[in-house]
């Protein structure tokens, strides 16, 4: 990420796919503990966004599921 501009950048920080791959690496390469705990924030911030956007997706799907049969 820090080759893009800063906008890209800005950007790419609030996507959850950023912190599985560019986060830990970073972490491996200049590691303090104040990174740890941002990532980690990060972490549960989208563990909790991608459950909650499943929830609503699995509850939509439901609404339309039509099963026949025993």
């Amino acid at each position: 990420l820090d080759f893009f501009p800063k906008i890209v950048q800005n950007i790419a920080k609030f996507i959850p796919t950023t912190h599985i791959t560019y986060t830990p690496n970073e972490l491996l390469v200049h590691f303090s503990y104040s990174n740890f705990a941002n990532a980690l924030i990060y972490e549960i911030y989208s563990v909790i966004f991608l459950g909650i956007l499943c929830y609503i997706i699995y509850k939509k799907g439901v609404k339309k599921l039509n099963v026949t049969g025993i």
